[in-house]
């Protein structure tokens, strides 16, 4: 499936970045993969425990695992940029716009915990705590009630922090 997300209202497709693999190292910290992951070469250190590596690093039992453990993001490329999606959704919203933010919040198939939320913003995650669901929520929300912005959480990695190709 084509995926994509709203930026400034306007669909925006997202192209995947198969070679990179996005670990969140912190889940694997006294798990099976704790070890492999440990002595992969990282390529770029990310906030929150992320590690940016080449997928080619991992193997496909190892990435089995990782995927298995929830400890995969999805990676995708922006023109020379390597973004990282996260399992948190942004919505801003205008004035009047949080009932039809909450109604979609609720009607939306997936099930999610709102973490904050004020009369201009509100920021919640899918229980699934899987990124894919994230950005579902985020365009469900985005389509159905129309807010400011209702947007997944990306990393973003400039090329002057990957290694060159």
């Amino acid at each position: 499936m084509a995926r994509y997300y709203y930026a400034d209202g306007e669909r925006q497709s997202l192209e995947p970045a198969t070679d990179w693999l996005a670990i969140d190292a912190r889940s694997t910290q006294d798990g099976p993969c704790e070890r492999e992951v440990a002595s992969l070469p990282v390529s770029s250190r990310l906030p929150g425990g992320m590690i940016l590596v080449e997928r080619r690093a991992c193997s496909p039992t190892l990435q089995r695992g990782l995927e298995t453990a929830g400890a995969v993001r999805p990676t995708f490329r922006y023109g020379q940029a390597v973004l990282v999606m996260l399992p948190e959704v942004r919505v801003e919203l205008n004035a009047g716009q949080s009932e039809a933010v909450t109604r979609a919040i609720h009607a939306s198939k997936i099930p999610a915990i709102i973490d904050t939320e004020s009369t201009d913003r509100v920021a919640l995650h899918p229980r699934s705590g899987k990124s894919e669901d994230a950005l579902d929520l985020a365009n469900y929300i985005y389509e159905n009630a129309r807010p400011a912005g209702s947007s997944v959480r990306f990393l973003q990695i400039v090329p002057k922090r990957l290694p060159a190709a």
